[in-house]
């Protein structure tokens, strides 16, 4: 977590900056104070798309690794396909399915 927070500070400062120059450099009025506004709010939407694209990925289990899995309900596992498509993603995904 303290790396993806570090990493979406980062991008936040370079798109910031980044916004920045190129605006000021294509509109020939345009100062840093009436850019800054602009620039983090890029900043923060760039970020935040870093973040929502990085779930799922901090956590690397390596192939045959054990764990217990508990469900909030029932969940009866066939070997037909039929039944396959009807178990959730989340629970067919836990079994290896």
């Amino acid at each position: 977590m303290a790396i993806n927070i570090g990493v979406t500070a980062g991008i936040a400062k370079e798109v910031d900056d980044g916004a920045q120059l190129i605006i000021e450099a294509i509109v020939s009025t345009a100062t840093d104070a009436s850019t800054a506004g602009t620039t983090r709010i890029i900043a923060s939407c760039v970020s935040g798309i870093y973040i929502v694209s990085r779930r799922g990925r901090d956590v690397v289990l390596p192939r045959f690794t054990e764990m217990d899995i508990a469900l909030d309900r029932p969940l009866s596992v066939t070997k037909n396909a039929e039944s396959t498509a009807s178990i959730p993603a989340s629970a067919a995904t836990a079994h290896g399915n």
